[in-house]
């Protein structure tokens, strides 16, 4: 069986660790190579390390596997998509925008911000625990906070990109969207616009929120099998 590497774009302050739990559950020929800070990267650079079977894209992360997968399709075979940021999500009007970030980058270069970051990320640290989710020294303190920030306007930034992109035609990946069961009608109605601008067919994740990789990692895992050794 021919071996299946995977390029996986977690979401916002989302650890690469995050996604252990699934790769325990994966067989030894399907490979993750998780980018958990690649979020303020173009396309071209998220694929250097190419070639890869699939990109995988969690939230923020799924707008740039949908980036990928529009403007270099030769190198964007499949994509799954995992509660993908969506394609409204473009942030607020541009005046405003420009005083928020600037107000958040200043705070964490502020006195006393590596202080307050290291009362903050304990209890970060025991939300991500609760999930198996061990987080390293580069997933904390006021540089990763400023990370944040830059990723979050890059989202916005994208989020316009790939709506601009999906007007012009789909991807020519196959596409999988997995989202968690929706309770709310309004949430299944974007999901269901997502799936038609992208081509993508739907999978409801039972017992699972946001974070699909921690809450089924089980169910992720099969998904990246059956898209691996599929025809």
């Amino acid at each position: 069986m021919s071996a299946s590497r995977w390029l996986v774009l977690p979401g916002l302050a989302c650890p690469a660790s995050s996604f252990d739990a699934v790769r325990r559950l994966l067989p030894a020929h399907v490979s993750l190579d998780v980018r958990a800070h690649a979020l303020t990267a173009t396309a071209a650079q998220a694929l250097a390390d190419g070639p890869y079977h699939g990109v995988v894209g969690h939230s923020l992360g799924g707008l740039l596997a949908l980036e990928a997968a529009r403007t270099h399709p030769d190198r964007v075979p499949r994509v799954l998509l995992l509660d993908p940021t969506r394609l409204h999500e473009q942030g607020p009007p541009a005046p405003f925008r420009r005083g928020l970030l600037a107000v958040a980058r200043a705070v964490t270069r502020a006195p006393g911000a590596a202080r307050a970051a290291a009362l903050v990320e304990r209890r970060v640290d025991r939300w991500w625990a609760r999930r198996g989710v061990v987080r390293t020294a580069q997933d904390r303190g006021p540089e990763a906070w400023r990370h944040g920030v830059d990723a979050l306007a890059a989202g916005w930034d994208r989020a316009a990109r790939v709506d601009a992109l999906l007007a012009t035609g789909r991807p020519r990946a196959e596409v999988v969207l997995a989202v968690p069961v929706r309770g709310a009608a309004r949430e299944r109605r974007a999901d269901g616009r997502l799936a038609t601008r992208t081509g993508a067919r739907t999978v409801a994740v039972r017992r699972a929120g946001h974070l699909l990789m921690c809450d089924r990692p089980d169910a992720v895992a099969a998904l990246l099998v059956a898209l691996s050794d599929g025809p």
